[in-house]
């Protein structure tokens, strides 16, 4: 490939990325545009409690309360907002992650503080996983004995998980017009 050849397929690479990098940002912005803002909804009970007995405990001193508009900030549910006597003890932010996590809640009988806690719990044998994924990518492929840089449009679609395996589709489409499809196992950490 002459100098001239490879310059002209630099900037159109660069050019196809930038563009399409444009394009995907355009998508993702509109896609969360149309989107309302998360509500908080009621959070379904770990298995640990599902069948835990309850009990009523008198609580020594006051408990201690986010004051303010810190439900309208956490965006908890109408019924939540407008109840005078409901308020908020605890809110925690967990980190994104394919483990499933639990968040437990307790609060101090005798100060009237409550702290939250965060496990990582186990990934199940079998779930329903339905994710997709656009990729796109600059790189260098071997061909013929020689390396040509190409660009590389991936899409995948994982459908189920298998403890921290996960089954999907996947296809790509090369710059060179190479094209790829099948299913694949993933392993992400």
């Amino acid at each position: 490939m002459t100098k001239k050849a490879l310059l002209a397929w630099a900037f159109g690479s660069t050019g196809v990325l930038v563009i399409s990098g444009v394009m995907i940002w355009m998508l993702i912005t509109v896609v969360q545009l149309k989107q309302p803002s998360p509500v908080s909804v009621p959070a379904v009970a770990a298995p640990e409690v599902k069948r835990a007995p309850t009990a009523r405990v008198v609580v020594k001193q006051p408990v201690k309360v986010f004051a303010g508009d810190t439900k309208a900030r956490l965006k908890l549910p109408a019924d939540a907002l407008s109840n005078p006597s409901e308020h908020v003890t605890a809110a925690t932010r967990v980190p994104s992650s394919d483990r499933p996590q639990t968040v437990t809640t307790t609060i101090n009988t005798d100060t009237g503080e409550s702290r939250s806690f965060v496990k990582a719990d186990p990934y199940p044998w079998f779930a329903w996983e339905p994710r997709g994924e656009v990729r796109l990518a600059i790189g260098y492929k071997h061909h013929d004995g020689q390396l040509q840089q190409v660009t590389r449009l991936g899409v995948g679609y994982d459908v189920v998980r298998v403890k921290a395996l996960t089954v999907g589709m996947v296809g790509s489409i090369d710059s060179d017009g190479a094209t790829f499809a099948g299913i694949g196992v993933a392993y992400r950490w």
